[in-house]
C-alpha cells in the first residue's frame, strides 16, 4: 500500500506546476475542493481537484478541457458537457450544451491534449502516469464511434490546427509559460 503523505509530498512540484500553468491561463486550481458547488469538477474558471491531489496530471486534463473547449462555452459548468461518463449521472438539459458525440469527441481531444502538456510541463513518472491515464482515449474516432490509429492522428491534426500543439508534438503554450515564468523570475523547468 502506498505511503499517502509520502506520495502528498511527492507530488507537491508537480501541484505547483499544473496550478501556476492554470493561473497563468486564467484558471485558479482548488486542490482543497472535492467539487465546485452545485457537485462539478469545473465551473466558472475553478477546477476542484482534492481527488487530484496525489495525481495532479488529472487536473491537468480539467485545462485541456478549458483549452479545447470554445469561448463560449469556457466558463459553464463541466464546459457545458455534463457529468463526466464515468459519474453515471443526468445532468439538467440546462447543462448540457453539446450532444453525447460532441462531448464524446471533445473528450478525446482534451485526453490527447493532456498527453502533450503532461510530457512538456511535468517530467518522467509524472508525464508517463498521464500517458497511461489518457492513452485509452486518445485514438477515439467519433465519425466511426471506436478506436483507431488514424483516429489518434485525427485529434493530432485538430490540436495541430487549433495551435495547441506544433509540427513536434510540442505545447506552444507552455513553452511560452515556462519563458515567462523564467523573464520574471519564476521557476519552472
Amino acid at each position: 500500500m502506498a505511503d499517502i503523505p509520502a506520495v502528498f509530498e511527492a507530488t507537491a512540484g508537480y501541484r505547483a506546476r499544473v496550478g501556476a500553468f492554470a493561473a497563468w491561463l486564467g484558471l485558479s486550481v482548488r486542490w482543497d475542493l472535492l467539487l465546485v458547488p452545485g457537485g462539478h469538477a469545473y465551473r466558472g474558471g475553478v477546477v476542484a481537484a482534492l481527488c487530484d491531489a496525489l495525481r495532479p496530471w488529472m487536473a491537468l486534463h480539467d485545462v485541456a478541457h478549458w483549452l479545447v473547449a470554445p469561448t463560449w462555452r469556457k466558463r459553464r459548468t463541466n464546459f457545458g458537457l455534463g457529468a463526466a461518463p464515468q459519474v453515471h449521472r443526468r445532468e439538467a438539459p440546462s447543462r448540457v450544451l453539446v450532444s453525447t458525440r460532441h462531448a464524446r469527441a471533445e473528450e478525446t481531444a482534451a485526453a490527447v491534449l493532456t498527453i502533450f502538456l503532461a510530457w512538456d510541463l511535468l517530467d518522467g513518472d509524472a508525464a508517463e502516469s498521464a500517458t497511461l491515464g489518457h492513452d485509452g482515449m486518445r485514438g477515439y474516432d467519433a465519425s466511426e464511434n471506436r478506436f483507431t490509429e488514424a483516429g489518434y492522428e485525427r485529434w493530432e491534426a485538430v490540436l495541430r490546427k487549433r495551435g495547441l500543439i506544433d509540427g513536434e508534438n510540442r505545447s506552444p503554450l507552455v513553452a511560452r509559460f515556462r519563458s515567462e515564468a523564467r523573464e520574471s523570475g519564476g521557476t519552472c523547468r
